[in-house]
């Protein structure tokens, strides 16, 4: 097990070395996804903490559990606020506090007893990316036919519900919260997915992936809690999708801002 985790992070080194070079003769104008050397290594540590953090047990770095999984929503905190400062929207805020409330969330979640809190700081963080895509929407005051709002919304709201009500049995008292929850994510999901022709097609995309994952790991926690979903497989994809969630939506939105 030691030597197949050695050779991942082994992978992972080589694919950053070569990525950095090829970005040299890179014109960031045309650059799809990394505009410049220093989102490639971001993203590389990103990654290989996020790995860390998801497979901790295995590597045997359980005590780590309150460092690690802040840490790397700071990160994505921190390479957020430090390229969109300047910028004064409700769009960059909503994103930027909405990063923070899911920290809260994460750090919530780690302690016994604070699961309802946890669940509230992440709606709150639901309400403010809602936010944040509801202005843009308006902003850009493009006009998209009924048909393509509903083509797609309906996928979400189709996955998010179904879920739901496949879990309504195993809910009980915590019935309540957890509905006001799958309120607030598939708010969330469906403004995201409504922001077409709204924005540039990488943000949108971007966006809309990172909101899928985001929904997908909560549905996996919701399933494992509620739903009799078990496995050792669990953990680490639930860690995985969510951290990927919120890093691609922190890029989509800087997508957005900047260009």
């Amino acid at each position: 097990m030691e030597t197949y985790y050695s050779y991942q992070f082994s992978l992972l080194y080589v694919l950053l070395k070569d990525l950095i070079m090829m970005n040299n003769s890179i014109d960031t104008k045309k650059a799809i996804f990394f505009d410049n050397k220093r989102e490639i290594i971001f993203f590389f540590v990103f990654i290989t903490l996020c790995l860390v953090e998801a497979f901790r047990s295995a590597l045997g770095l359980s005590n780590y559990e309150y460092i690690l999984k802040p840490l790397v929503m700071f990160m994505i905190i921190v390479d957020y606020f430090s390229q969109v400062m300047k910028v004064k929207t409700v769009f960059s805020y909503g994103i930027f506090f909405a990063l923070i409330m899911s920290m809260f969330g994460d750090i919530f979640l780690m302690i016994n007893g604070y699961f309802v809190q946890g669940v509230a700081a992440f709606g709150v963080g639901h309400i403010l990316y809602s936010t944040a895509y509801i202005s843009n929407i308006k902003e850009s005051k493009t006009q998209v036919s009924l048909q393509k709002r509903i083509l797609v919304i309906l996928p979400v709201l189709i996955y998010s519900f179904g879920l739901y009500f496949y879990m309504v049995p195993g809910l009980k008292d915590m019935q309540l919260p957890i509905t006001i929850y799958v309120l607030l994510i598939s708010t969330m999901g469906t403004t995201c997915a409504l922001r077409l022709n709204c924005t540039e097609m990488r943000s949108y995309y971007t966006s809309l992936a990172g909101s899928v994952l985001f929904i997908f790991s909560d549905s996996l926690i919701g399933l494992s809690m509620f739903g009799g979903v078990k496995g050792n497989w669990i953990g680490p994809t639930i860690m995985i999708t969510y951290y990927c969630g919120q890093y691609l939506i922190s890029r989509g939105a800087l997508f957005h801002i900047k260009y």
